[in-house]
């Protein structure tokens, strides 16, 4: 168990919302291909905005080191002027495989 906000959370609950948070980075691919086709990247930006907020807010799920590198990773992703698909990619499967391992680790 895991006390999230004084709520109480088995390691069923803490699976189910670490699988969401990886739909969740992986949608971002798909934003970001649709804002491209568009030209209109703030969608994405909104997006990843929203994504940050909800990692701090439960920091006490992931350990601190995956909790600061996903945070991290995700604010540097909504800074960067220059995207392109290659990038944007790997970077969301680098953040998945963060939200995998460290998750075990905690």
């Amino acid at each position: 168990m895991i006390m999230v906000y004084e709520i109480k959370l088995s390691e069923d609950d803490i699976a189910y919302y670490n699988k969401r948070s990886i739909n969740k980075l992986f949608a971002i691919l798909g934003i970001f291909e649709e804002c491209e086709e568009s030209g209109d990247m703030s969608p994405f930006h909104s997006y990843l905005d929203r994504l940050i907020i909800e990692f701090r807010g439960v920091k006490d799920i992931f350990d601190i080191c995956t909790f600061v590198s996903i945070v991290a990773i995700l604010d540097g992703l909504r800074k960067e002027e220059q995207l392109n698909h290659k990038e944007v990619k790997s970077i969301v499967f680098h953040c998945i495989s963060l939200v995998k391992k460290g998750t075990d680790e905690k």
